[in-house]
């Protein structure tokens, strides 16, 4: 792939992660393939359907006064990105949370084919069929 294209892919990326922390869940959802495989940190099964993804992440969002999501770290592995961000906020409970997520990103032509989130570096590299 030519470097102008990995340089869209990654600024496609940036701008969906900043609508996202802006709970800019329309904007978020144009990045969206239509049929995207999807799998949340906290969720037992991926989705497979955007209008899945669009509930599920209204319904996340809902629970948040205050959140942001930063990526602290872009890698490009073969055909897909390996994304490391760090999520800050504070819950409608008061609870505030300040933790790392690694994301699994596969992007083509503007649009988010695959999304995987995980809690741990060691799984999101195992995944990748990739070792520390």
């Amino acid at each position: 792939m030519s470097e102008e294209n990995v340089g869209a892919e990654q600024r496609a990326l940036k701008e969906a992660l900043a609508l996202l922390s802006r709970a800019d869940v329309n904007g978020f959802m144009e990045y969206v393939a239509p049929h995207p495989d999807w799998k949340a940190a906290e969720e037992l099964h991926p989705f497979d359907d955007r209008e899945a993804v669009r509930r599920y992440t209204e319904r996340w969002l809902e629970h948040w006064t205050d959140f942001s999501l930063d990526a602290v770290d872009f890698r490009r592995l073969a055909d897909d990105w390996l994304i490391a961000v760090r999520a800050r906020g504070r819950s409608r409970d008061s609870i505030e949370i300040d933790a790392h997520y690694y994301l699994h990103v596969s992007i083509r032509e503007g649009r988010i084919l695959r999304w995987y989130e995980y809690t741990e570096r060691s799984e999101a590299l195992e995944a990748l069929g990739l070792s520390e």
